[in-house]
């Protein structure tokens, strides 16, 4: 089981993820949206935070739809289990 601290700022990643999509688009979990959750891109927490959400199922990777994005970045979808988790 996760720790608290860390289910924390991985519930306040997804958040802001999650609020930065439009329309249900796909979102990163790094740059603007690490900074607003206070989880800096490139660290260690940030990147238990995300595999902690991977982990959890709440969100999933977006593959190739997105060619004119720079190859380093990474594309998230919300799940259902995700979804879930922002309500409790």
């Amino acid at each position: 089981m996760a720790n608290e601290p860390l289910k924390a700022r991985a519930l306040i990643l997804l958040s802001k993820g999650y609020e930065s999509a439009h329309e249900g688009k796909p979102f990163i979990l790094d740059g603007d949206v690490a900074r607003a959750a206070q989880v800096e891109a490139d660290t260690p927490e940030h990147a238990a935070a995300v595999d902690y959400l991977v982990m959890e199922g709440a969100v999933k990777f977006v593959g190739d739809r997105h060619p004119h994005l720079s190859r380093s970045v990474v594309l998230y979808d919300i799940t259902e289990r995700g979804l879930e988790m922002l309500r409790e």
